[in-house]
C-alpha cells in the first residue's frame, strides 16, 4: 500500500503539471520530495536512469533541502516559543490561549506552504531530468500499483464482510 502511495506521489509531482496550490487539498500521505527521490533511486534500474540523471536529481534534492532548512528552523522556533509561553503562563485566559494557538498555527502553516512550494518546484525540476519514456514507465508503475491496491482493498472488504 505504501509503495502505491509513493508512485502516486511521484506521478502527481513529477509527471503531471500540477500547481503547488492544487496539491494542498489532497489527503494521500506522502513524504514529498525526499520520498519521491528515494523511490526514483530505488527503481533507477527499472527506469533506466543514468548516473548523470541520478546526480542531477540528488543535486536538486540537496538544493531544495538547503532552501527548506531555515524554514524548518523557524517552525521549530515557533513551536518552542509556544510551549515556553504556555509553560510560563499556566493560568492564561482561554481566549488568549486560543489566539496564541491560532497565530502560531497560521505562522507554521505559512512556513509549511513555503516548504511545499519548494518541494513542488524541485519535483518539477526532477521531472525535467526524466525522459518521456521514463515518465511513461512511472505512469505504468503507478497504474499497476493502483490496480493491485484496489484489488487488495476489495478483497479485505469482502473478507471483512464475511467475519
Amino acid at each position: 500500500m505504501r509503495q502505491a502511495w509513493w508512485w502516486l506521489g511521484i506521478a502527481l509531482l513529477v509527471v503531471l503539471p500540477i500547481e503547488a496550490e492544487a496539491q494542498r487539498g489532497h489527503s494521500e500521505p506522502h513524504r514529498g520530495l525526499n520520498g519521491a527521490v528515494e523511490k526514483l533511486i530505488e527503481h533507477r534500474q527499472e527506469l533506466g536512469m543514468t548516473d548523470a540523471q541520478l546526480a542531477r536529481v540528488q543535486e536538486i534534492k540537496d538544493t531544495a533541502d538547503a532552501r527548506k532548512q531555515p524554514l524548518w528552523q523557524q517552525i521549530m522556533a515557533i513551536r518552542r516559543e509556544l510551549k515556553e509561553r504556555r509553560r510560563a503562563e499556566p493560568n492564561m485566559a482561554e481566549a488568549e490561549k486560543e489566539a496564541l494557538l491560532r497565530r502560531s498555527g497560521e505562522q507554521i502553516e505559512s512556513l509549511l506552504n513555503q516548504v511545499r512550494a519548494i518541494d513542488h518546484a524541485a519535483m518539477r525540476e526532477v521531472g525535467d531530468v526524466l525522459t518521456d519514456a521514463q515518465k511513461e514507465k512511472i505512469r505504468d508503475m503507478v497504474s499497476r500499483d493502483r490496480r493491485d491496491r484496489d484489488h487488495s482493498e476489495e478483497r479485505r472488504r469482502r473478507e471483512g464482510a464475511r467475519d
